[in-house]
């Protein structure tokens, strides 16, 4: 009949929005299926580069071993483990410092209270760290001269710095010029000796005058950086035998690069004094994320499917679904993204 209004059936209307909800689930299945594949090609583009250009890497990491040696950097870096030991024993000395400070209650005294009281302990602490001021220095003078005699190299093997680690050629051990530099190298050991020499006697004579501290977790503190102190004292042979012993012609294998990747707690890049490619800090690195990942991804993602399967509406589902889906394709975009990188 003329104006009579003609509302359509429920069930024409409850076809419709299940035509339209199909069609959207299956604009969103096309996008995300042809994301899951161009995410498929090119992790398999990535994993060829990387064998790409991991099939030479052991090659050239050896060279950079080799390097290191036969410009005598691995003869600097045994004076530079006992420099590094001592400023960490200087550095915790400022830790038992602080712990001392802290045990004071609290606005008792004024700062300059404090120091008063604790300046015996910072005298200590001066002089503590004063003593490695000459073996530092000895290590800087002997570090330029490995790093001039390493460029040297490297310019007479036709390796420019940023290109050492791609097959480029050492000289013979033998060379007048690298002959000349690590015996200047060596020269600096009847100085080393002496340097260690009056080190040690500092050191010792800081034990017998040590300060007591007030507060008892402090001064157990300090009584262990003080038995570390003397250990590190006994070892100072141990480091010129090494010295006295260390060959720069002594050979580097074709098996210590790869022992050196999988063992070496060091990952050093785009250094000026050496590069370490150990894999330990990297796999640490990528397991601690993990965990950090899983702790923060599984509690959400569980609440969040309990819900939108549970709790939410009909048309809370259908907006959350698709940010969902879309989420879950995240990892392997982010993967390919890293691999680039």
């Amino acid at each position: 009949m003329k104006g009579q209004v003609i509302t359509p059936r429920p069930l024409a209307t409850s076809r419709l929005r299940t035509s339209r909800g199909r069609t959207s689930e299956t604009l969103i299945g096309l996008f995300f299926g042809g994301n899951a594949l161009v995410a498929i090609v090119v992790l398999l583009l990535i994993t060829l580069f990387l064998f790409r250009e991991g099939f030479g890497f052991f090659g050239g990491n050896l060279q950079n071993l080799r390097v290191y040696r036969a410009a005598g950097l691995e003869y600097v870096d045994i004076m530079r483990e006992q420099a590094d030991a001592h400023a960490a024993l200087s550095r915790s000395l400022s830790q038992v410092r602080l712990r001392e400070v802290r045990s004071f209650p609290k606005n008792s005294r004024s700062a300059d209270e404090i120091n008063v009281s604790l300046a015996p302990f910072d005298r200590y602490a001066n002089d503590f760290s004063e003593a490695g001021t000459e073996l530092a220095g000895l290590v800087s003078d002997v570090g330029e001269q490995a790093v001039a005699l390493k460029e040297e190299m490297l310019l007479r093997s036709g390796a420019p710095e940023s290109t050492k680690t791609e097959g480029a050629t050492v000289p013979a051990p033998t060379a007048e010029g690298q002959t000349g530099g690590l015996e200047a190298l060596r020269s600096s050991y009847p100085k080393y000796q002496q340097v260690c020499a009056t080190m040690a006697a500092v050191l010792m004579n800081l034990q017998a005058t040590a300060p007591r501290l007030s507060s008892r977790k402090a001064q157990e503190a300090f009584e262990k950086v003080n038995g570390r102190t003397r250990e590190y004292v006994a070892g100072f042979p141990g480091q010129a035998q090494r010295l006295r012993e260390w060959d720069s012609a002594k050979p580097v294998r074709w098996y210590h690069s790869i022992t050196s990747f999988l063992f070496d707690k060091r990952w050093v890049t785009a250094s000026f004094w050496q590069d370490w490619y150990g894999i330990a800090p990297l796999l640490a690195g990528s397991i601690m994320v993990s965990f950090v990942a899983l702790a923060l991804a599984v509690p959400f993602g569980v609440a969040s499917a309990v819900y939108v399967s549970e709790i939410a509406t009909r048309p809370e589902q259908n907006l959350i679904k698709p940010y969902i889906e879309f989420i879950a394709a995240i990892p392997s975009v982010v993967l390919g993204f890293f691999g680039i990188a």
